[in-house]
């Protein structure tokens, strides 16, 4: 599983050095505005965490007063306690536009589930106005996938079914659908046989018929058979602007001859 890190949008506000700035098409005046401007880059991040990072993540932190140093307070919540901020505050020097917000964890305290904290500005008056005040990181120690083997994947969308192997991971009921509609975009979700959460937002499917990328939301499932497993979703494809649901919209999924739990 690669380490993922997702910039929604490379900078939310950028801004010029010197003494004024363009802030939405306007004049950014500081004398008229002394607010420091901070902006995360996105309003949402996701890490896998591995031994490597050394129990420390970053966090890049924009602003559009670079007029004077500024130390900014922040908040960060939730973790349960295993997360937290290594410095209270984002410091900036005069003239500095950028920044980095280290949160502090320990991997042997993490169990395998995702786990969300928001890192926030402790005062709404030092965010900028058109900005990311806030961020909320989806945080997940980096699993040990293996293959089980070659199952049977099916599509409604595409009226076939093909084999596909799939890997689980050895500390816990994670599964990964590697390439499973197109190349170099798998599909993630948990699965116990009694619960079922379905980590992936993505197909990677485009195309000229679509208004952007086509992706799928469940509205149920079922376990169809025992030998082998085969699980159904039935579930709604839509693109950025349509919706394409049937009662015969399903993904199928069946599992490696001779797999249990």
């Amino acid at each position: 599983m690669k380490r993922i890190l997702i910039y929604i949008a490379a900078v939310a506000l950028m801004f010029s050095f010197g003494a004024c700035s363009e802030e939405n098409g306007r004049t950014f005046d500081f004398d008229m505005n002394p607010s420091v401007g901070i902006t995360f880059p996105t309003s949402a991040m996701n890490f896998a965490l591995v031994p490597e990072d050394g129990g420390k993540i970053s966090v890049p932190l924009y602003r559009g007063n670079i007029a004077e140093a500024a130390s900014v307070q922040l908040t960060l919540t939730g973790g349960d306690g295993v997360f937290s901020l290594v410095k209270p505050t984002a410091d900036f020097a005069a003239g500095e536009n950028s920044t980095s917000v280290e949160v502090a964890f320990n991997l042997d305290d993490m169990g395998t589930d995702p786990v969300e904290v928001v890192i926030a500005a402790a005062n709404a008056e030092d965010e900028a106005q058109t900005g990311n005040g806030k961020v909320t990181l989806t945080l997940q120690k980096q699993l040990t996938y293996v293959s089980i083997g070659e199952g049977v994947y099916s599509s409604s969308m595409f009226g076939e079914s093909w084999p596909q192997e799939i890997l689980k991971a050895e500390e816990g009921n994670y599964f990964i659908i590697p390439d499973a509609w197109v190349e170099d975009t798998d599909f993630e979700f948990y699965f116990d046989g009694e619960t079922l959460t379905w980590n992936s937002t993505s197909t990677g499917l485009t195309d000229d018929a679509f208004e952007g990328e086509l992706v799928f939301e469940i509205n149920s499932w079922e376990i169809l058979s025992t030998a082998p497993l085969t699980l159904e979703l039935s579930v709604t494809y839509h693109d950025d602007k349509w919706a394409y649901s049937t009662p015969t919209n399903n993904e199928i999924i069946q599992f490696p001859e001779g797999f249990t739990f």
